[in-house]
């Protein structure tokens, strides 16, 4: 069984990973923030953002899984910081 101090340096990693195919996906609209207990942390500058991000859930959701090869990601949650 793997020890508590390398899960959380694989569980660091993976949130690495998944922040960085996040920000691939939305092309500079949005700062991916964390990745914790599956809920992506996304910090957006506009309600506009906010509001497209949402309607996109769905599919970026999709994307990060597929990329990872595992499901991962269960839902986004979007940070308003405007």
């Amino acid at each position: 069984m793997a020890s508590m101090a390398k899960r959380g340096i694989a569980g660091a990693a993976l949130g690495a990973q998944v922040c960085y195919f996040a920000e691939k996906w939305g092309k500079g609209r949005f700062s991916a923030v964390s990745l914790s207990r599956g809920i992506l942390k996304l910090s957006v500058r506009s309600s506009a953002v906010a509001q497209d991000l949402s309607m996109q859930e769905e599919e970026l959701v999709e994307y990060l899984n597929t990329k990872l090869e595992k499901n991962v990601v269960k839902r986004i949650r979007i940070i308003n910081i405007s």
